[in-house]
């Protein structure tokens, strides 16, 4: 009998230490570290003391309605560690600052309301680097992204599912590099700045470039895996190593816009077989290696004779 109520005794131990957990786990408002906007209309999130690893943002904080997540608000980094598995964000968010949720590396998949415009600076990246990470799979940007900074998801290597809404008109620099698992992503014809490196080293296979670009800027491209490149019409210029080393990449159209090709852009393209350039096309201009020779499709041994020629007929001198 004693032993039977002991036994009982650990039970109840035991459910009241749950509800104790569940009640201290339980979100305050006063859980979150805040400050008003730049025109004191709305709240902006600074950090996070709470102990949930499933964060729900609440929509207003003191009756005030939460319109920014701060830079490194829910940064995830070093001794600091968080294992942080989802956030909830409200409907009326305009803005998540600089590495707000860098080195989540738990995080399977955000949902990021309508409302927001702008994605600031390493604002996820990292989430998900090391092979025992689940990292972040799936992102839903908002309707409303005109703008997404550097790094943004710079070595998110988990991410599968991406979908750029049209309205962006902004992609910084290694926005998507070193996302290893994304392996097909469409550019809205509305973007029309991309930075340097945007997919360096992404697992693209498939990609289609929208028209609201004229520039295709360094490393854009590199080192992915995309089998057929088509260059839109309206782009002007592919600059230095923009899809070098996309080894498995068969043919390539250039527009008719196409006015010069930087050191390397095509080069290490060792499947590449075929060049197609219009005919309205009569030079290129080819920027020169430090040999004096052009070398944009150097490390390209199976182009065709005649995709060779095309090329030397509008000014190429370098190597195949």
């Amino acid at each position: 009998m004693i032993m039977m109520m002991n036994k009982k005794g650990m039970i109840a131990a035991l459910v009241l230490a749950a509800i104790t957990a569940a009640a201290a786990f339980a979100q305050t408002e006063g859980d979150f570290n805040v400050e008003l906007t730049g025109d004191g209309a709305g709240v902006r999130i600074k950090g996070y003391t709470g102990k949930a690893m499933a964060v729900k943002i609440p929509a207003t904080i003191e009756g005030m309605p939460v319109w920014e997540i701060g830079n490194e608000a829910f940064f995830n980094s070093g001794y600091n560690q968080r294992e942080f598995t989802s956030f909830t964000l409200p409907a009326g968010l305009t803005k998540i600052g600089k590495s707000a949720f860098a080195g989540c590396r738990h995080l399977t998949s955000i949902v990021i309301p309508d409302s927001v415009t702008e994605i600031g600076d390493k604002a996820f990246s990292e989430c998900g680097t090391w092979a025992y990470d689940p990292g972040l799979q799936s992102v839903t940007l908002p309707k409303g992204l005109t703008k997404m900074g550097s790094n943004a998801f710079e070595n998110c290597n988990a991410l599968k599912t991406l979908i750029i809404p049209q309205g962006v008109a902004v992609i910084g620099e290694s926005a998507f590099s070193g996302c290893k698992a994304l392996t097909k992503v469409a550019i809205p014809d509305s973007v029309t700045s991309l930075g340097e490196s945007a997919f360096y080293g992404a697992g693209l296979t498939t990609l289609t470039l929208g028209k609201g670009f004229t520039v295709i800027p360094p490393r854009a491209f590199s080192s992915c895996n995309i089998t057929t490149i088509v260059i839109p019409e309206g782009v002007t210029e592919i600059e230095n190593f923009a899809f070098s080393d996309n080894k498995n990449a068969v043919s390539l159209t250039l527009p008719s816009t196409i006015k010069k090709l930087g050191r390397q852009a095509f080069s290490g393209m060792a499947a590449l077989a075929t060049v197609t350039i219009p005919d309205s096309v009569t030079a290129i201009e080819f920027e020169l290696s430090y040999d004096g020779k052009s070398n944009g499709f150097t490390g390209c041994p199976k182009l065709t004779l005649a995709s060779q020629a095309a090329l030397k007929k509008r000014g190429y001198t370098g190597d195949f």
